[in-house]
């Protein structure tokens, strides 16, 4: 395939190229001479001019002016060539044949024409492994000798950064590549990769020799079947062996005389070596380079997880990470990106990542179970005053007066998740994520060792979560202890003596505690709270010794009493209190629909 560098529209226009034909004639014979049929080519390649000349076009349209055209154009573009002004670009056919391309036109012994020159060289190496390789001195020879300034030294150790740092397409560098024993190889940015394929295609060819591949299988220690057959891989740590051996012995196998192998074959051995060697160390020293990113991501992440406050707002995150951008410098974007990989995307199969995005903040997924059980501690009290004085009102005057929340049990779940989509958005969004959270519980557990086993671990489930319904938590009626039952009591207990008589004498009492004993009969029970008075945690709020006259607990992103806005739902199945009448009809759940729930749970919740 043709280099973009001849390609590219860019490519400057030979000052030849602009001159009429009276002085382009000039021009040619002070190059050499040329044939008037030549001349003429000449001059319709010029008036034809682009970066490069399709030669079977070029064939069709100037054959009609012109006995031989093709001999012409080719003893035209030689002595061409030999001026330093064009190059015929070659291609290989189906047969292996080179096929003309292309014919560039250059500035007279530009960089543009040598670095054509030297890749149209490499590629008759590529056809004909017995023919030499571009080295310098061969080069030179054959008439090709490239001006020192065109030539950019490096040794054979820096063949593996050359193209670890190639990135432009557009390039055009030519190489002069030394080797241990003095030679210096001639190659072009663009083909220094493929020069790896020619080495390796060099050390099969001549190891075709049956007196070379013995000699050499002794050097490896190998029998020759088995060399055969590895040499025809591509495993780059057999031919890093290989090369290396070979190495190791040239002396020996110098010495030997029925073995025929060349300065050629111990180069192509080098070289290779070299680029597999320094590949080797490239991706131990970007191993070593990760495993320093991801060491320090993991510091990070562990301070976050200790720090006072559970929630992380975005712009102090991003302010964070950016503070690393001087100690990374270029490498910045990918340490921004690890750090961001590791922190927010879950193992395979999993739901939680190590932070949670959650109403604009972020949370440790250490922090993320103890920040729920904080706030829905705190949501209890402050929801438990708040539908006592609600049923109180409702006792006393009916449905009037902004009660209906409390008429029926729909109506309570849906004046909840109302009144939540303002006092605490994200605990709706952690109640809105169940999968999420179901894993979070579990990993905080299995910190805490309350889910030390199967059984542990189902039972630590069941204090939030619905059996038989997949990852589902209890309705937002449960979690926050609100039974209707329970609130009419105690709020009917707060009245005074004489309306408690009156509302028995005349049978309201009985009707409203019939309607809500029915109303909290169709909603099942959670087997029990989960708070820090039956784990011991520390790390969640303690709701003991609170007021019941509070105000609601959040108006902000932290569990201090701040105020959120976000959106919800949810829907019904509630839990009994501790330390408080269970409500009526309440069903127990067999061991059979327990050990179902927990077979669910973990095809949502994995180990």
């Amino acid at each position: 395939m043709v280099a973009k560098a001849m390609e590219d529209a860019s490519v400057t226009v030979p000052d030849f190229v602009r001159l009429d034909e009276h002085r382009r004639d000039q021009y040619l014979s002070h190059r050499g001479n040329f044939t008037p049929d030549e001349r003429a080519l000449f001059h319709r390649l010029c008036n034809m001019w682009e970066a490069l000349i399709p030669y079977r076009r070029f064939l069709r349209m100037a054959a009609g002016d012109h006995g031989d055209t093709r001999h012409t154009l080719a003893t035209l573009i030689e002595k061409l060539y030999r001026a330093g002004i064009a190059v015929t670009i070659t291609r290989t056919n189906d047969d292996g044949e080179p096929v003309p391309e292309g014919i560039a036109l250059t500035n007279e012994n530009s960089l543009r024409f040598f670095y054509l020159a030297v890749d149209e060289r490499f590629r008759h190496s590529e056809r004909n492994l017995d023919a030499p390789l571009p080295f310098a001195d061969t080069l030179r020879e054959e008439g090709l000798r490239v001006p020192e300034p065109f030539l950019t030294d490096v040794d054979s150790s820096e063949i593996a950064s050359i193209l670890a740092e190639r990135s432009d397409g557009d390039e055009t560098k030519i190489y002069r590549v030394s080797v241990s024993s003095g030679k210096q190889l001639v190659v072009t940015s663009g083909k220094v990769r493929s020069f790896l394929g020619l080495a390796m295609q060099k050390l099969r060819h001549m190891l075709s020799n049956a007196n070379v591949l013995t000699a050499v299988s002794r050097v490896v220690d190998s029998t020759l079947t088995a060399l055969r057959k590895e040499i025809l891989d591509k495993d780059p740590r057999f031919w890093f062996l290989l090369s290396d051996s070979i190495l190791a012995a040239r002396s020996r196998l110098e010495e030997q005389r029925n073995v025929p192998v060349t300065e050629e074959f111990f180069c192509s051995a080098e070289l290779l070596h070299a680029f597999v060697n320094g590949r080797l160390n490239a991706i131990n020293q970007q191993r070593e380079a990760e495993q320093e990113r991801r060491e320090r991501i993991e510091g990070i992440l562990s301070m976050l997880a200790r720090r006072k406050e559970p929630t992380i707002p975005t712009r102090e995150l991003r302010e964070l990470i950016e503070g690393y951008r001087a100690e990374y410098g270029e490498e910045f974007d990918r340490f921004r990106s690890d750090f961001f990989d590791l922190a927010l995307q879950p193992a395979p199969r999993r739901k939680l990542s190590v932070l949670v995005e959650l109403d604009g903040v972020f949370v440790h997924r250490d922090r993320l179970y103890p920040l729920f059980l904080d706030r829905l501690e705190s949501l209890r009290l402050y929801y438990g005053s708040l539908y006592r004085k609600l049923m109180r009102q409702h006792i006393c005057r009916g449905r009037s007066h902004g009660v209906e929340a409390l008429y029926s049990y729909d109506n309570l779940v849906s004046d909840l998740e109302q009144r939540l989509r303002v006092d605490d958005p994200l605990f709706l969004q952690m109640y809105e994520s169940p999968d999420i959270m179901g894993e979070a519980l579990v990993h905080w557990g299995r910190q805490k060792q309350y889910a030390t086993d199967t059984d542990s671990l189902r039972k630590l489930l069941l204090r939030h979560f619905t059996p038989g319904a997949g990852a589902r938590f209890y309705d937002l009626a449960v979690l926050l202890d609100l039974h209707m039952a329970r609130l009419f009591d105690d709020a009917f207990r707060s009245l005074s003596a004489i309306r408690q008589v009156i509302y028995r004498l005349f049978g309201r009492y009985e009707a409203m505690r019939e309607r809500f004993d029915q109303e909290s009969g169709r909603v099942s029970t959670a087997p029990g709270s989960w708070s820090r008075e039956t784990t011991g945690d520390d790390e969640s709020a303690s709701s003991a010794g609170r007021s019941t006259d509070i105000a609601p607990p959040w108006t902000g992103t932290t569990p201090a009493r701040q105020r959120q806005n976000t959106g919800s739902r949810r829907r019904r199945a509630p839990e009994s209190g501790a330390g408080q009448t269970p409500a009526p009809k309440a069903r127990n759940y067999t061991r059979a629909e327990s050990d179902e729930a927990w077979e669910e749970f973990k095809r949502h919740i994995r180990k």
